[in-house]
């Protein structure tokens, strides 16, 4: 049996003792840190018996719960490789059971993936504010240059009327001025009349 093997296992047992002795590492840079580095790290806190390492996070199995708290105590909130470790007593997340590796993993981004829901759904109410007031904006704009349009149209259709009226006039003048011939020709024939009387 291999120690990586004895490690696993002893970091699996669910008896209270164990429990109560082993730490949770969350948010653990497992590309950078290796299972040597976070024995190495949390050795200084009393006698390691188990160590296993998972992706993002690891176990460590102390002899007492006392050197379980001590290295809670002194470890968690320390950045290593560039993140900040959020370490607990394995025996504090709930869910945890004989496959407490998933399990413990889970609840413990289940609370972190509370906190990051409340920061992305302040993050989206901010970015609707901004997107609904370029709305408004936009609307305005829209309004502005559909009056604009219905001014224009307005103009143009008062200097069509304008023109039109302007021919109208133009029409009555000549009119008037045909008129004015024909009066003054039945005015002649008028006279032509009365000087025919006279010679009769």
């Amino acid at each position: 049996v291999s120690s990586k093997t004895m490690a696993n296992n002893v970091t699996n047992k669910t008896g209270p003792r164990s429990m109560n002795s082993r730490i949770f590492i969350g948010t653990l840079n497992t590309l950078v840190v290796k299972k040597s580095d976070v024995e190495a790290i949390f050795s200084k806190y009393g006698k390691i018996v188990g160590c296993s390492v998972h992706k993002g996070f690891a176990f460590v199995q102390y002899v007492n719960d006392r050197n379980a708290r001590a290295a809670l105590a002194g470890e968690d909130g320390r950045m290593i490789a560039g993140q900040v470790l959020d370490i607990n007593l394995a025996a504090e997340p709930k869910g945890f059971n004989s496959k407490s590796g998933q399990r413990g993993s889970s609840s413990k981004s289940g609370k972190l993936k509370g906190d990051d829901l409340q920061t992305i759904k302040k993050e989206l109410t901010q970015i609707k504010q901004k997107v609904d007031s370029l709305l408004e904006s936009l609307e305005k704009i829209e309004k502005e240059q559909s009056k604009q349009g219905v001014e224009m149209k307005n103009d143009k259709s008062e200097e069509e009327q304008s023109s039109s009226s302007l021919k109208k006039d133009e029409t009555n003048v000549k009119t008037e001025s045909e008129g004015g011939a024909d009066d003054s020709a039945e005015e002649g024939d008028l006279l032509d009349d009365g000087d025919n009387e006279d010679r009769v």
